[in-house]
């Protein structure tokens, strides 16, 4: 949240508590544009691929790091994101800093306290999990360690009641992006110490969980009842279309705020309303400030205040996306898929030749990678990826050749972002256009 000029009512600047947003971390490259082996999570759908994507660079396909020429040569500066603890201790002088000040912090919040091991307690276990954040130029700016809890352990019913957390819709954010330049109950919970960080003479103790943690069951509805609870207090109103966007208007002016659990999109349309509302946001938590010019759920935000436009990309996220695939060096393609065509389900099991060459091919995270992107940047993408996306449950090689030819397609549309100007003389008027083509569809 920032504060105006007299050239523009309104301006903005995210505002960050324990900003999580992270992005694809880099891979390296592999031999003949080959897609690099896979030892990968299993992704159910296309869309949970993408929504994962958004904040779990992990869950993308990274898997372990592929053992090729280059991976081998890699300095510590650009080797893969460690998957495991054993993984980050071959590099500590990298990764120990970041899991030092996650495990001070939580120590520091009282987050848990060390306890005997209840009689038929269910102890649930925890891992490091690693991450990089990225400026808008792809480079890396902060290396990040959480600990996170293994919550598929939790029983539900026991460990566990309510989950259910709203996050602001993307079509949301882009509305505030748009408005911004046109018109200047917690149940009782063991786990296990974390990984390193025993503590001496109390091996056999367990942690007593007092505040939430990430990958808990519950963790997402317990922030966000934390969360509502606090903004209700400082006078924050919900949005009845969209309940992660909030509202609130005082004798300084008017501030509005998109949410995506802990990440926080910003505006006011005045100074005095800005410094207002991020001070009583820091009067509740640990907030970290970052810049008009930054990166968000993967997508680069470039806010020219006098110029009056804002735009919007994921140049640096594709980057690391068609790296991730081989397709850093392909020729770029014109069209989002190859003309003439048609990208159909098929219900036919895979012959055994077809059932070995898609073996390795990591269909899920590539549609997912590539729909995350759709969903945020890029519309153009839209249409292609969906059609892929009704192809996840039975791939075939002429599905994944497809995906191979909106990676190129994607290749040559880097630099394609959304910009909002403020003297566009439409104000915030929506246009649409629409060509639909029954005879196509070729499932009805």
């Amino acid at each position: 949240m920032a504060g105006d000029t007299e050239a523009d009512r309104f301006s903005h600047a995210p505002v960050t508590p324990s900003s999580n947003d992270t992005d694809l971390p880099p891979a390296g490259e592999v031999d003949d544009g080959a897609v690099p082996e896979s030892d990968m999570p299993v992704v159910t759908t296309a869309d949970e691929a993408a929504a994962r994507a958004a904040r779990e660079p992990w869950a993308m396909g990274t898997g372990k790091p592929t053992k090729t020429r280059a991976n081998v040569a890699l300095s510590t500066q650009s080797a893969p994101v460690p998957q495991s603890y054993q993984e980050a201790m071959e590099h500590p002088e990298v990764w120990m800093d970041p899991m030092q000040k996650e495990f001070v912090s939580l120590v520091g919040r009282e987050t848990w306290e060390l306890v005997d091991k209840p009689e038929g307690a269910n102890v649930v276990d925890c891992k490091w999990v690693f991450a990089v954040k990225y400026n808008t130029e792809g480079e890396i700016i902060k290396r990040k360690a959480r600990l996170v809890a293994k919550g598929f352990q939790q029983i539900a019913g026991v460990d566990f009641f309510e989950t259910y957390a709203g996050v602001v819709r993307y079509e949301s954010l882009r509305m505030l992006w748009a408005i911004c330049v046109q018109e200047p109950g917690w149940e009782t919970v063991y786990m296990r110490q974390p990984p390193g960080f025993t503590v001496p003479g109390m091996e056999d103790k367990v942690c007593r969980m007092l505040k939430s943690l990430y990958g808990f069951m519950q963790s997402g509805r317990n922030w966000s009842d934390d969360l509502d609870e606090k903004l209700t207090i400082l006078k924050w109103i919900r949005s009845r279309a969209d309940p992660a966007i909030r509202l609130r208007i005082t004798d300084a002016g008017k501030s509005i705020m998109g949410i995506y659990t802990d990440d926080i999109e910003g505006m006011s349309t005045t100074q005095a309303a800005a410094d207002e509302a991020q001070a009583g946001i820091k009067s509740a938590y640990e907030v970290t400030d970052v810049p008009r010019t930054s990166v968000t759920l993967g997508m680069a935000i470039e806010y020219d205040q006098n110029a009056g436009t804002l735009s919007i990309s994921s140049r640096a996220y594709l980057e690391r996306v068609l790296e991730r695939y081989g397709m850093s060096n392909c020729n770029p393609k014109s069209t989002p898929l190859p003309v003439g065509v048609p990208i159909v389900p098929s219900k036919e099991p895979l012959s055994d030749h077809d059932r070995e060459y898609m073996a390795d091919k990591p269909y899920r995270e590539a549609v997912g990678s590539i729909q995350h992107a759709a969903n945020t940047t890029r519309p153009d993408l839209a249409f292609s990826v969906g059609r892929l996306a009704t192809c996840v449950g039975n791939p075939q090689p002429e599905h994944w050749k497809a995906t191979q030819h909106l990676l190129a397609y994607v290749k040559g549309t880097l630099d394609y972002k959304i910009t909002y100007r403020r003297d566009s003389g439409m104000g915030l008027k929506p246009i649409g256009w629409v060509d639909s083509d029954y005879g196509s569809d070729l499932e009805t």
